[in-house]
């Protein structure tokens, strides 16, 4: 994260920074569910599926 310091004054600058922030946390929660998933689909495929008793 940024120091206060190095962060502009300009709020379109800082309204920018935020939306590109934004985004990254989208596209890293995307991929942990996207890893989430394949963990899950591996699991099935080693352990085959559970509670069908």
């Amino acid at each position: 994260m940024s120091k206060p310091a190095d962060l502009p004054n300009d709020i379109e600058a800082l309204k920018a920074l935020l939306a590109a922030s934004e985004d990254r946390n989208l596209r890293k929660q995307d991929r942990i569910d996207q890893l989430e998933k394949l963990g899950a689909d591996f699991k099935r495929a080693l352990f085959g599926r559970q509670g069908s008793l």
